[in-house]
């Protein structure tokens, strides 16, 4: 079990209304520090580590690229395997899974595994195989 937080940008919105995010991300340390204000004007950080991290910056290929590519091939080997999205209303859970169909580089993650399996599949490494949904 791997697990992998990635923070959405901010909507436009949220920067127009100077909206100060309450956590930050480092993919270096795979680390998410998240900041509460408490009484008395403090602030107090809690720091979270994952598996990986990845920031407001990443796009749907990196997502990808760490997340679900690294399945593909234990999948046609024969292993099951889940993407699992949680988070708050609002958080980007149905654009990181499905994303926007009709553009390239916004496909979730279920168009791009589905495609990579399909490719996989295509180049004759595999001489048998079953698909069901």
């Amino acid at each position: 079990v791997r697990v992998v937080c990635r923070l959405r940008p901010m909507s436009d919105r949220e920067k127009r209304m100077g909206t100060v995010p309450a956590a930050s991300a480092s993919s270096e340390r795979k680390e998410i520090i998240v900041a509460r204000k408490t009484g008395g004007g403090r602030q107090s950080k809690m720091s979270f580590k994952f598996d990986e991290v990845l920031s407001s910056f990443s796009t749907q290929e990196d997502v990808f690229q760490n997340t679900l590519a690294p399945l593909v091939p234990q999948v046609l080997a024969g292993y099951e395997a889940t993407a699992f999205a949680y988070g708050q209303t609002g958080t980007g859970k149905t654009y990181t899974m499905e994303g926007h169909a009709g553009v390239e580089e916004d496909r979730g993650l279920m168009p791009r595994a589905a495609a990579a399996v399909l490719d996989a599949l295509a180049k004759g490494k595999y001489t048998y195989h079953h698909i069901s949904v």
